[in-house]
């Protein structure tokens, strides 16, 4: 039988028709379970200690696709996701689970006049996530890609690492995963953004290697075109001219600056930096081998 963690809001809740609210929570590495409710703000009971400035959250916007009543907010035993309970309409008196029609995911902190986004996920038609490894848990891979460019003796040099990734076990709420290499390269002369370029080539390899499979699900997390990513996920915003992203590939933001040590998204971003950056730094370039391979 499936139970369920309730967090009882019955009563703090505001009875006012809504069709977005903001759930902010303090991170502390350990399952959510105590909330203290505000009218539109949900906020973990307990701060995590430390200092201000490095305390991280994360926040849950969800939206409805038409305003909604909600009666309750319940977490799931395992927190995996977050369950929204009310009315559709005030006409409608029954009371039922009401799926959002979009969810956005961000981590991040405060800093002095200004918030760093340490990750951010976005999904259509879908559960709030309890937390990013619910998200990262759905995917059959996720693969962590960074790409830097700079001048190498004349020719701009763009190397890419590729770190991948899948969820093997979760246990007390903690997830186990097995990380490593998928491949690091080099590309010259590339034509527009190197980032996205290096991202369709990944999509391709993937898409290869995984052929006949198009029902599995893989995640790309990027710390590139931030503003562009909900764009592609919804296959409005072309990552190249006429490439639209696959249905079964989905991108999410990730710095590799800071949240290392916190989140797994931004773990893997600081390990394709660290070996991107380190192949940058002392590659060779070889004239008669060159191959302008990005035009």
């Amino acid at each position: 039988m499936k139970k369920s963690f309730s967090v009882n809001l019955q009563m703090k809740l505001l009875s006012k028709p809504v069709q977005h609210i903001s759930l902010a929570l303090t991170r502390n590495d350990k399952n959510i379970k105590m909330f203290s409710v505000s009218p539109s703000k949900l906020y973990l009971s307990k701060r995590v200690k430390g200092k201000s400035q490095k305390r991280r959250f994360e926040k849950v916007d969800i939206h409805f696709a038409n305003k909604v009543i909600i009666k309750g907010i319940e977490i799931t035993s395992d927190g995996s996701r977050l369950e929204i309970i009310g009315h559709t309409h005030f006409l409608n008196p029954q009371i039922q689970h009401i799926k959002p029609a979009f969810v956005e995911l961000t981590a991040y902190y405060e800093k002095v006049n200004k918030r760093k986004v340490l990750y951010k996920y976005s999904c259509v038609d879908t559960y709030p996530p309890g937390n990013i490894h619910w998200v990262m848990k759905e995917w059959k891979r996720f693969f962590a890609i960074d790409t830097n460019t700079r001048k190498v003796e004349g020719v701009q040099v763009s190397i890419t690492s590729v770190i991948q990734g899948y969820v093997i076990n979760t246990e007390k709420g903690v997830g186990i995963y097995k990380l490593d290499t998928y491949y690091t390269e080099a590309n010259f002369n590339i034509t527009g953004n190197p980032e996205t370029f290096a991202i369709c080539k990944l999509i391709s390899k993937v898409s290869n290697e995984f052929a006949g499979n198009e029902n599995l699900r893989f995640g790309i997390i990027t710390d590139s075109e931030l503003g562009l990513i909900d764009r592609y996920n919804a296959r409005t915003e072309f990552l190249l001219p006429g490439l639209l992203l696959p249905p079964n590939f989905h991108i999410m933001y990730a710095t590799a600056e800071a949240g290392r040590d916190t989140f797994m998204p931004n773990k893997m971003m600081a390990m394709c930096e660290q070996v991107a950056s380190k192949a940058l730094a002392t590659i060779k370039i070889k004239k008669s081998a060159l191959v302008n391979n990005g035009e």
